[in-house]
């Protein structure tokens, strides 16, 4: 299974969700070290599923968010070519870079890794968003215990949406879900729960979350009815 680094600079940069996929289309294919890639926007747009002019607003939006530098690129005609585009979402890179990078926290940003797949699925931004906050949060089992409203607070979204999202993470099989009586839910991460026991057999897909929350939402409000009927 193929991998390629990402920051979690992206996170805290709070994009759009069409920037957030380009961010990662261009982290997919840039060089580890200098983080560079060359890229031309038509075929960026068709890994993204998206428009050209709407590739255009996204990199605009990275670069004025100083977590891009781009370069146009010309052939020794004069024609315009793939423009060079480089991530500045690491410090040795932002710190050198001309335009006016993204404000880096004092320590170095958390890096992560994460399976080229997840580009190849048919997930929109907002599901992308999500799986890489449990993967910032996930454990080295690819296990992670959030409370639902907690990741909505923190990504600037309704309850509803990250509901969405994850119904569609599970749906293309990319993490499973299962809900409790407590605030916490239980997210595991397959890539990674399997790269941690390569050996181990996959674990059984849990029920989707929106019928988990569906199924506790009716037994938490009987709950309720019956504690004030008492009362």
């Amino acid at each position: 299974m193929a991998f390629y680094c990402y920051s979690h600079a992206a996170m805290e940069a709070d994009l759009s969700t069409n920037t957030f996929k380009v961010y990662h289309v261009l982290a997919k294919h840039a060089n580890n070290k200098t983080r560079e890639c060359f890229l031309r926007k038509e075929i960026i747009a068709k890994l993204i599923g998206k428009s050209v002019s709407t590739v255009n607003r996204a990199l605009r939006e990275l670069v004025q968010k100083g977590l891009m530098k781009k370069e146009y690129q010309y052939t020794r005609k004069g024609e315009q070519t793939a423009n060079l585009y480089t991530l500045l979402d690491k410090p040795e890179i932002a710190v050198h870079a001309d335009s006016q990078a993204f404000s880096m926290p004092k320590e170095n940003p958390k890096k992560y890794t994460i399976s080229t797949e997840i580009i190849k699925e048919d997930i929109n931004g907002t599901s992308l968003k999500v799986y890489c906050y449990l993967k910032n949060h996930a454990n080295k089992n690819g296990k992670s215990f959030l409370c639902i409203d907690s990741i909505a607070k923190d990504l600037k979204v309704c309850w509803r949406t990250v509901h969405r999202a994850i119904k569609e993470l599970v749906k293309v099989g990319v993490i499973s879900f299962k809900a409790s009586f407590g605030r916490f839910s239980t997210f595991i991460l397959k890539e990674q729960a399997e790269a941690a026991h390569p050996n181990k057999p996959a674990a059984k897909d849990y029920i989707s979350a929106a019928q988990n929350h569906q199924f506790f939402s009716k037994i938490m409000y009987s709950l309720n009815k019956i504690f004030s009927m008492r009362i």
